[in-house]
């Protein structure tokens, strides 16, 4: 069958704050200084940014984006597309808005504060050029991408089947994360989406939905229902720092 599943190629982690906020431009300081052949993506100084109130903000600190395949899918599926030029396409982004056909009317080329940046042609369109197709992919694979990567989904569905993916991104123990987690443990015991989600209640009075007895043993720890362990002396710190922010509010 055929249909249309497309939404727009986008940028997470925000819009605007990428040229107001102090930890971004510190993060894209080589950019900025006219010397973006020397930025490095991949040199995880910007860890602190303050996040402007806004639906959806995402309020943890998310190392990479990722998927789970439940179904088989590839080129012509619906699948994952991206533009696989992480510094080339930072650096054209940001400072597309500083050329001097860019209106005052719209200063940042379509960006708003509180809205995830949406890739239009009418701004980006030598960008949208590179934008490629991830290879097929099986049942149980993941697929992994720098949250700075321009991606999208296919703007057409032709398989044969249902192409079915779960969003999970690789989200590290630090003190942020910790923060976030006693939030995620009260919705989940109430069986409503999590704390970065629209708020859904559908699940609040289903029987038989997933409960604490559920879950494994690393599942009661990534939802705060138990402590992280170690014996590795490098992570013990930091897990000790969030295990005493997870349970400073008691289960």
């Amino acid at each position: 069958y055929k249909r249309q599943v497309s939404t727009q190629s986008t940028w997470d982690g925000g819009s605007v704050e990428r040229w107001l906020e102090p930890g971004y431009k510190n993060f894209y300081h080589a950019i900025y200084s006219g010397e973006w052949e020397s930025h490095n993506p991949y040199n995880g100084l910007r860890v602190h940014s303050c996040e402007w109130p806004a639906p959806n903000v995402c309020t943890v600190f998310r190392l990479w984006q990722g998927w789970l395949a439940l179904t088989a899918q590839g080129p012509g599926d619906g699948t994952l597309q991206v533009v696989p030029l992480v510094k080339e396409a930072s650096a054209f982004f940001l400072l597309r808005c500083l050329q001097p056909d860019v209106p005052p009317t719209d200063p940042y080329c379509g960006t708003a504060q509180g809205l995830q940046h949406q890739f239009g042609s009418d701004w980006y369109a030598p960008l949208l050029e590179g934008l490629i197709s991830i290879p097929r992919v099986e049942p149980g694979d993941t697929v992994w991408w720098h949250p700075d990567l321009i991606h999208a989904v296919e703007r057409e569905h032709c398989g044969a089947t249902n192409a079915s993916v779960l969003y999970i991104a690789a989200v590290p123990a630090c003190k942020k994360n910790a923060k976030y987690i006693p939030r995620q443990r009260a919705a989940f015991q109430r069986g409503a989406a999590g704390p970065d989600f629209p708020a859904e209640e559908r699940e609040c009075n289903y029987l038989a939905r997933a409960t604490e007895d559920h879950l494994s043993e690393l599942g009661r720890c990534q939802m705060g229902f138990a402590p992280w362990k170690t014996a590795d002396p490098v992570k013990e710190t930091m897990l000790t720092e969030c295990n005493n922010i997870v349970f400073a509010t008691s289960v």
